[in-house]
């Protein structure tokens, strides 16, 4: 059964009223606020979950349903996924780089959040 219940903000203690199932524990009730609270700090990890998301689908597993040949290799990961931390912050407005593959990556904060593009090339010589 549904609940709502006041749960704590992970980054900011602030209580937020939530609806959670009545068997969650401590832990997903601070998510749930988390979700929902509007400080600064959970409004940053959203925006970094968000640009995560975005690298999955277009470097990750879900690359392939999305018209690559193949994911991209840990470490170009890796970078993407720190870099998307440095553009929520501010700290660069673009990243791109070339993957061990061949394919480039561009990372751009965009609003409040990042856009991430990623170009493949093939080409054939004979």
């Amino acid at each position: 059964m549904m609940l709502e219940m006041e749960a704590p903000c992970p980054f900011c203690g602030q209580l937020v009223l939530v609806r959670a199932d009545e068997r969650s524990d401590e832990r997903m009730q601070e998510e749930l606020a988390a979700e929902q609270c509007m400080c600064s700090g959970a409004m940053r990890q959203r925006r970094i979950r968000d640009g995560r998301d975005k690298l999955e689908q277009i470097g990750g597993a879900d690359a392939l349903a999305n018209g690559f040949d193949e994911p991209l290799d840990d470490a170009a990961m890796d970078a993407a996924r720190k870099a998307i931390e440095w553009l929520i912050d501010q700290d660069l407005r673009e990243v791109q780089f070339t993957c061990g593959n061949g394919d480039r990556l561009r990372l751009r904060a965009e609003g409040s959040g990042v856009k991430i593009s990623r170009k493949s090339q093939h080409q054939v010589c004979l």
